[in-house]
């Protein structure tokens, strides 16, 4: 009975022992990364109208191990991303990257991996809008851990009676010609949340954008610039052919070479005839001689005065 009771117990160590390694997290496993800064912009009606771009700008702490995967949420409202992008420095060139989009409740868990210590994602999420009242709620998930969070937000262009929530102080004006307020929140643990919440009323439906910048092939009163030019273009045409032709117009006609007054008296000069000679007549125009009955000019055709 001992030995059945002692390969019995073998028996369960054994299952224990397989079942263990699987209840136990595995060792190293990857956690989400931490930042060292991370930037919440939030630009209402920039470039889309009915619309607040918001911009993540993040750069990871030192010592993350390169490539790092990163996964945070973005609002189901947005639809998704329209750039993940990265860069080897701040101020680097962007690349865009391949990204997974899966669904997360109320919200859009967006994967992806990043060899460069740089990240930058980019969507546009739709304002609430009452009549010439608009608001935009950005709620910050708090998926990652960031040592330094900054919040901004970019004035619309035409935008009255403007709040932010937490107050971001008086608004600077950027090279664009546009208004920011930043300011920045400090460090933000993970799964510690920051809401942004903006309100303004404005009546002009047109973005900041067009407002500053009318489209490109626009003169800025609705005619193409394009017209503008080939209207220039043909009216100047039109002036240089009517220049070439009036000068051509108003010189004379060359005389056709021939022999001179002089010659045709047989090497006589201008001063005058021989004694007793009678009177001849020359073509004023060509010197050509000319006879009593002539009323063009046989060699130039032009008219005689006589004639």
């Amino acid at each position: 009975m001992r030995p059945a009771l002692l390969a019995l117990g073998l028996v369960l160590v054994a299952a224990m022992g397989w079942a263990g390694p699987q209840a136990v997290p595995v060792a190293g496993a990857q956690e989400s990364p931490r930042l060292a800064s991370l930037k919440i912009g939030v630009w209402p009606e920039f470039d889309r109208p009915a619309a607040a771009l918001v911009i993540l700008s993040g750069e990871l702490a030192e010592g993350v191990t390169l490539p790092a995967t990163i996964a945070l949420r973005v609002p189901a409202s947005s639809g998704g991303p329209v750039a993940v992008a990265t860069a080897a420095s701040l101020g680097g060139s962007l690349l865009n990257r391949d990204y997974e989009v899966t669904d997360a409740e109320d919200s859009l868990l967006i994967s992806f991996s990043t060899p460069d210590p740089v990240l930058q994602i980019e969507f546009y999420d739709p304002l609430s809008i009452d009549e010439g009242a608009r608001s935009y709620t950005y709620v910050w998930p708090g998926d990652l851990a960031v040592d330094q969070l900054t919040v901004e937000v970019q004035e619309p262009v035409g935008a009255t009676a403007l709040t932010v929530e937490p107050a971001l102080g008086v608004g600077a004006l950027g090279q664009d010609r546009l208004v920011y307020r930043t300011a920045q929140m400090g460090p933000f643990e993970a799964d510690k949340t920051l809401t942004v919440e903006v309100g303004y009323a404005k009546t002009d439906p047109r973005t900041s954008l067009e407002i500053l910048s009318p489209g490109e092939g626009d003169s800025g009163d609705g005619v193409p610039v394009w017209l503008i030019i080939v209207a220039a273009v043909a009216a100047l045409a039109v002036v240089v052919g009517a220049v070439v032709y009036w000068r051509r117009q108003g010189r004379p006609a060359a005389a056709p070479a021939g022999p001179t007054p002089g010659a045709r008296r047989g090497g006589r000069g201008a001063s005058g005839s021989a004694k007793g000679a009678t009177a001849k007549a020359f073509c004023t125009q060509c010197g050509d001689q000319l006879r009593s009955e002539d009323r063009f000019c046989s060699q130039c055709g032009a008219g005689t005065r006589g004639g």
